[in-house]
């Protein structure tokens, strides 16, 4: 018995990390797959011309480039319900400002899915648990259910292509092998329990190390974790152990724990929470901020079908608020720590004008309340209220933003800000089948920032935009923006100009062509950072 193409589509979505494809049916029954191959080519050829200071213009240009882009997609279905794929996309340019070698490797996986386990080869997601492994690597994932029980394994690098896993040049970081491990078995319908196992060791290399600065390191973790939920409610909870060593210093362990219970009704819905993750703990998850404790609660409210409330209230210790102790004096911009311990709240609405069809209103206030490590305030309060009207193809808003900030620590930043910005679009469209359409919308932005010093920064812009279709001729777009924005050290007002335009049309069924040309002037007159380029060019797509 074939598969069904959910079951199919389930299986492919979960074993690449990747959206599921467009399945065709074949000629063994309307619920059957087979084989499939899709594609896509994009080339472009343009013209550049940039010149500038090096800190805005590390690499300058006067010369035709090539780029080119090709993504494909091979998968099957068998008999069985067995699902198997190949997927790889890759750049080639020689424009070094796209990228610094001839080829990049952009994704690459291969792989295979049965009705109880899954493996995959290449760029493998790993979402394993939030204190555990929550990351991407580059190697094997493999997955199997014994009975109910779900295991889970991958081992790979964390590498920042895959050029650089055999050429040590081309890496910004060290390489970083990294293992893990998960199972996780149900407990009835709405619990599930889960224990996890993950270490990483970097490569150590010269070139590395005299490139960050910083030594390789090694480590481990384990955590254990559930999962709960019933109905609306839904309740999970995590906690590890790890142990880091850089290499040259001494060990360091440390844990981590975090509980988080969730309640969502129809029209009102609640969040708490508690986390706890000690300064060196260290894991294989990007979402395990070691070194925060934070407990907090946040609620949201559809009182009405005018009206919507939203509020959040929580307390932070933050043990990275220390400024680093390497940090050499004088320094070029003075540090600014998050504050050690902070209370902060904020409350948002939105509002409805059912008298005005069409008319909302926003508004939303937060404020933090801190106090630095070596003691002394550090606060900050933001405030926004804004308007929004939409008819009859026509649209505007308004709005306004205060902010106030004070930091003991750097007491050369506390300011305070205000600003407002306000829009004005249009909209046409053929009424009988919807064979063109035209937009335009003009937008204006301005925020004054004074410092408690004197001091006084700003900027200000216009923007443009328009953009049509047309079902025979094809479509269109044009961006122009002017601004200025103030020069802290001189108190002068720098210019920043440019435009944009595209336009194109598709050929046949599977492609198209489009042609653009971008220019953007800023700084002119500050020579270090001055800023000039221009982009003319055409683009061929085709897919498969």
């Amino acid at each position: 018995m074939l598969a069904g193409n959910e079951q199919v589509l389930q299986q492919w979505a979960q074993a690449s990390g990747t959206a599921p494809p467009r399945l065709i049916e074949g000629g063994g029954g309307s619920d059957s797959t087979r084989l499939e191959w899709t594609g896509g080519v994009s080339y472009d050829f343009y013209g550049t011309n940039s010149r500038g200071g090096f800190i805005l213009t590390p690499v300058r240009d006067d010369g035709s480039h090539n780029t080119a882009q090709i993504q494909t997609d091979v998968r099957s279905t068998g008999t069985d319900g067995a699902l198997s794929w190949f997927t790889i996309g890759a750049t080639f340019s020689d424009d070094r400002a796209t990228i610094d070698h001839p080829m990049l490797i952009n994704t690459v996986q291969i792989g295979h899915a049965g009705d109880s386990y899954r493996v995959a080869l290449g760029d493998v997601p790993a979402g394993f648990s939030t204190l555990g492994t929550n990351t991407g690597l580059r190697g094997l994932l493999g997955e199997g259910y014994l009975g109910r029980t779900l295991f889970q394994a991958v081992a790979g690098v964390q590498a920042d292509t895959w050029e650089s896993i055999a050429n040590e040049e081309r890496r910004t970081r060290y390489q970083r092998n990294s293992y893990a491990f998960k199972v996780e078995q149900p407990v009835g319908e709405a619990f599930a329990a889960y224990a996890t196992l993950q270490g990483y060791s970097d490569d150590s290399d010269a070139a590395t190390a005299a490139n960050t600065g910083l030594a390789p390191a090694d480590g481990n973790a384990a955590t254990l974790g559930f999962r709960f939920r019933q109905g609306g409610f839904s309740l999970s909870g995590e906690g590890g152990a790890s142990r880091w060593k850089e290499q040259g210093q001494s060990s360091e362990s440390d844990e981590a724990w975090i509980i988080d219970a969730a309640w969502q009704g129809e029209q009102l819905g609640f969040q708490a929470g508690y986390h706890d993750l000690g300064l060196f703990y260290s894991s294989l998850s990007g979402e395990a901020l070691s070194g925060v404790s934070e407990v907090y609660g946040s609620a949201s409210w559809m009182a009405t079908n005018w009206l919507s409330l939203n509020g959040d209230l929580r307390h932070t210790e933050n043990e990275r608020s220390i400024p680093p102790t390497k940090l050499g004096q004088p320094v070029s911009f003075p540090y600014t720590p998050n504050a050690a311990e902070a209370d902060s709240w904020s409350l948002g609405a939105d509002v409805s004008i059912s008298a005005i069809d069409g008319l909302s209103l926003q508004f939303s206030h937060s404020q933090s309340n801190g106090e630095n490590d070596g003691g002394g305030a550090n606060d900050q309060s933001n405030s926004a209220a804004g308007v929004s009207f939409s008819r009859s193809g026509w649209s505007t808003g308004f709005s306004l933003q205060q902010g106030d900030f004070e930091n003991s620590a750097a007491a050369a930043t506390d300011s305070e800000t205000d600003g407002w910005s306000a829009y004005l679009g249009r909209e046409w469209m053929e009424a009988e089948n919807g064979s063109w359409s035209l937009g335009t919308t003009l937008t204006y932005s301005d925020q004054r920032q004074e410092l408690d010093s004197g001091a006084r920064n700003g900027s200000e812009s216009w923007q443009v935009d328009l953009s049509g279709r047309h079902r025979r001729f094809g479509e269109f777009s044009a961006l122009w923006y002017d601004g200025r924005v103030r020069d802290p050290s001189s108190g002068q007002m720098l210019d920043q100009r440019g435009i944009q335009f595209s336009a194109g049309r598709a050929i046949g069924r599977y492609g198209s062509i489009k042609a653009y040309y971008s220019r953007n002037d800023s700084f002119d007159d500050r020579n270090d950072i001055a800023y000039m380029e221009r982009t003319l060019g055409v683009q061929l797509l085709a897919a498969f």
